[in-house]
């Protein structure tokens, strides 16, 4: 009996430490089957756009317009090469350069009389109203500097406004008065 009973013990023992050992191992519980670590994305890294520059991409004009201080002042900007000027496109870009310093210049129209650009203005906005006599001055030559020194083929600027005679606050020109020629 002694012999059994060592027996006995020993598988005692024996499912004892089988039952400790297989309690020891954490048994998920219901929430934690649901938990997943997040998955592993490989996501591509986007590739950083090229950018080069050719000779001939790009081109410089100069053009004037109007300072935080109220004056006329030389400025250059960068545009691509295929960038065709006109007058009119270098007198809305010049008008739209000077709301950098709270001046707002709305143009009508511009148009072309021979060798002459015609630029009128709207007729309730700068430099024809609400515009000291010497800040209308500086817009007037910005404008028609611009327009004469990037497109030679034009000997003069004309202001109007609503393509009538040009009468501001300050100024009065007649309809086919020339402003600015070289």
């Amino acid at each position: 009996m002694k012999h059994t009973n060592k027996k006995l013990i020993l598988l005692a023992l024996m499912i004892t430490s089988l039952l400790v050992t297989a309690c020891g191992k954490d048994e998920p519980d219901e929430e934690s089957d649901f938990i997943t670590p997040p998955p592993v994305t490989t996501e591509k890294a986007k590739p950083t756009p090229e950018i080069s520059f050719t000779p001939g991409t790009l081109k410089t004009i100069t053009y004037y317009t109007i300072s935080d201080s109220m004056l006329k002042e030389e400025a250059t900007a960068v545009l691509a090469a295929d960038t065709v000027l006109t007058p009119e496109y270098l007198a809305r870009y010049v008008a739209d350069s000077m709301e950098d310093a709270s001046v707002t210049v709305e143009i009508d129209s511009v148009s072309v009389e021979k060798e002459l650009v015609v630029v009128s203005f709207a007729e309730d906005s700068m430099p024809v109203c609400d515009t000291k006599a010497e800040l209308e001055g500086e817009i007037l030559d910005a404008i028609a500097q611009s327009i004469l020194e990037n497109l030679e083929e034009y000997t003069g600027v004309i202001f109007r406004v609503l393509d009538g005679h040009y009468i501001s606050e300050n100024r009065s020109y007649d309809k086919n008065s020339v402003y600015l020629s070289h």
